[in-house]
């Protein structure tokens, strides 16, 4: 049997063909398995911020306990340390470590009226006026009653 021309060419025109498909298809599975292999780093990548966040979670927690913890102890240090009320009528005198500013407070219906200042109408309470003397590093220079 004779094979014409022109099917010999269709044949290796086929052939042709199907080495192109093939060889797409070999590409198709290389670009399949770099797909997989990325995903697959994606999840380890994921899990890996997972467990990061975790442990910046359990931080952040255990800075916010050490926090409070700090944030309390100071308060009783401060309550500790905090001189009592001067009874009422009595007058306190502030002066700066260098001098250069003074200023007295005066106990009045249980509140504390400062000089120099206009303040709140109703005065200050006893701890804005230790707070105020603290702040500005004032030292009491007397305390008595008129």
């Amino acid at each position: 049997m004779a094979i014409d021309v022109n099917s010999h060419r269709t044949i290796r025109n086929a052939e042709a063909a199907l080495r192109r498909l093939a060889a797409e298809l070999k590409e198709a599975e290389a670009a399949e398995a770099r797909a997989d292999s990325a995903v697959e780093a994606g999840r380890t990548a994921l899990a890996q911020c997972l467990e990061a966040l975790k442990s910046c979670k359990d931080a952040r927690l255990s800075l916010a306990s050490a926090g409070c913890a700090a944030r309390q102890s100071l308060e009783r240090a401060r309550r500790a340390a905090q001189p009592d009320q001067p009874a009422e009528g009595s007058i306190i005198k502030f002066e700066t470590f260098d001098a250069g500013r003074r200023y007295a407070a005066i106990r009045n219906d249980g509140r504390w009226y400062v000089t120099g200042q206009t303040g709140p109408a109703g005065g200050h309470s006893w701890d804005d006026v230790l707070a105020q003397a603290i702040a500005e590093t004032y030292v009491v220079v007397y305390r008595g009653e008129f």
